[in-house]
């Protein structure tokens, strides 16, 4: 029977796996160890005391006050007392420079400032999940379209470039939409491949499952691609559907991402370990999940066909630590996670068991919570438990889409609406071009800064949707006057240097 009490090795495992994130499981790329986070935000700070001192004053009070806060919270944002004064005394360094010691340093600072960008992709999606975080669209009433496909590759493409020149090895995706339905997700993976970088994606996994949805997405790619991977998955399906064998499409597809299998790093998503449940909590638009009954030691589950396959074909060996399972512990899902994390450590899978996130389609909660006492009893195999200071080192660009005009946006919270922010009036000064001074610009602006700095305890995505719900219209002015900063626009690394140079001189 379904328990919430964790088997004693299993325990012991993500006991022995445990960090300021919460249960320390996760995929090869999902987050730099501690020393290199700390490397990273001390750049990262470098940059933003320059903006500071050259085009926007507050820079400076939000670090002082992140400086402070990690002295005073140490341990609420993740950092062992050793650690306590490493961004305080960093700042005090910073701020005893004058302006030419302070642009010396700039130049490699801005080229180390990250070692992964969070690219999300278009709101699309085969799937209409209930408690879906990102407010994904259904791909059949609103289906990808040449302009959509194009400008999203081509930006997402200058995205990347512009992210590697400052240090980013990894590209992770965990929403808006589904990644692998997006029609030239095979030649971006082809790029990601191309400029030696690892691509971290979540996956609801349909198109590896069920043939109907294979289908469209095929259709849909076999337009778009200019890529290898076109001619091959076109031979492939011609084989396997002369074999006689099912779901010929779902195994052409499958096949051609074995092909990336060592720039890939996978989070298949469940939400329930129940085929029936699972289906009526994700509800599928084109097509339904294949289940195949496992084992998970004395708990018999059900788990999309999909996921297995990846397991058996395509992560094996050593490449099985670049699997794992996604699964939301909600009040639907509590009760069997423990036999899934018994699935996981048997079987060498990663895991991201998360708490329910209030955002997006679930800001009402139709996914929710579970009750406080059950996932205290599965508390070791949470991972979010905290986020901290997350987004200071690993910015986040969104795919806006909107009929005054779709564009590459910084995000300051993984689970924030664009259409949130362009409702407010603050996405212009978001927006990012297709030049390297752009993105710079965006993922420095002034309201990026504030909420990297400023919040760095508990789930600031939840937070956000919190305050938009209670005080939409107080919220609204807070961060209108936070991106009120005139000739930010002019923002550059660049600029920056020169503005130090000619200020001392």
């Amino acid at each position: 029977m379904p328990t919430t009490v964790l088997a004693p090795d299993v325990a012991e495992f993500y006991g022995h796996h445990h960090g300021a994130f919460g249960a320390m499981n996760l995929l090869p790329d999902h987050l730099p160890a501690d020393a290199r986070i700390q490397q990273i935000v001390r750049n990262v700070m470098t940059i933003d005391l320059a903006i500071g001192r050259t085009f926007c004053g507050p820079y400076v009070d939000y670090l002082r006050k992140f400086a402070a806060n990690t002295v005073r919270l140490c341990g609420t944002v993740g950092l062992a007392e050793a650690e306590r004064f490493v961004y305080q005394k960093h700042l005090a360094d910073l701020e005893a420079m004058d302006d030419i010691q302070l642009a010396r340093l700039v130049p490699a600072a801005a080229a180390d400032t990250m070692e992964t960008i969070n690219l999300f992709t278009p709101k699309q999606c085969n799937m209409s999940c209930r408690g879906c975080y990102a407010a994904a669209v259904p791909v059949l009433s609103r289906p990808y379209d040449d302009a959509i496909v194009n400008r999203f590759y081509s930006g997402a493409v200058s995205v990347i470039r512009a992210a590697r020149l400052h240090g980013a090895r990894n590209v992770y995706t965990s929403g808006d939409g589904e990644p692998t339905i997006f029609p030239r997700f095979f030649d971006l993976l082809d790029e990601i491949r191309q400029a030696g970088m690892q691509w971290l994606f979540f996956t609801a996994g349909l198109i590896f499952s069920a043939e109907e949805s294979a289908r469209r997405a095929w259709q849909d790619a076999r337009r778009h691609l200019q890529g290898p991977s076109r001619d091959r998955i076109e031979a492939r399906l011609r084989r396997f559907s002369a074999d006689g064998l099912p779901r010929p499409t779902v195994r052409a597809l499958t096949s051609e991402l074995a092909e990336y299998r060592e720039q890939i790093q996978i989070y298949h998503s469940i939400w329930a370990a129940d085929g029936a449940a699972n289906t009526e909590i994700r509800r599928p638009l084109d097509g339904e999940y294949d289940y195949a009954l496992v084992n998970a030691r004395d708990t018999k589950i059900e788990l999309p066909s999909g996921l297995l396959t990846m397991m058996n074909e395509i992560f094996t060996g050593d490449l099985r630590g670049r699997l794992g399972i996604e699964m939301p512990v909600s009040d639907l899902s509590v009760s069997i996670v423990p036999a899934v994390a018994a699935f996981t450590v048997d079987h060498g899978l990663r895991s991201y068991f998360e708490p329910t996130i209030l955002t997006g389609r679930n800001k009402t909660g139709q996914l929710g919570e579970a009750p406080p006492e059950q996932l205290n009893a599965v508390s070791l195999l949470l991972v979010r438990t905290l986020c901290g200071f997350r987004n200071v080192h690993q910015p986040t660009v969104k795919y806006h889409q909107h009929p005054s005009g779709s564009r590459f946006v910084a995000s300051p919270g993984m689970g924030v609406d664009t259409n949130d922010l362009h409702s407010m009036g603050v996405l212009e000064p978001l927006a990012v071009g297709n030049t390297a001074d752009s993105f710079f610009r965006a993922v420095h602006a002034p309201l990026m800064a504030y909420a990297n700095y400023v919040h760095i305890t508990g789930c600031k995505c939840n937070e956000f949707a919190a305050a938009l719900v209670a005080d939409r219209v107080k919220i609204a002015v807070q961060w209108r006057s936070i991106n009120a900063v005139g000739g930010i626009e002019k923002l550059s690394l660049p600029e920056v240097v020169d503005r130090l140079s000619r200020a001392s001189s």
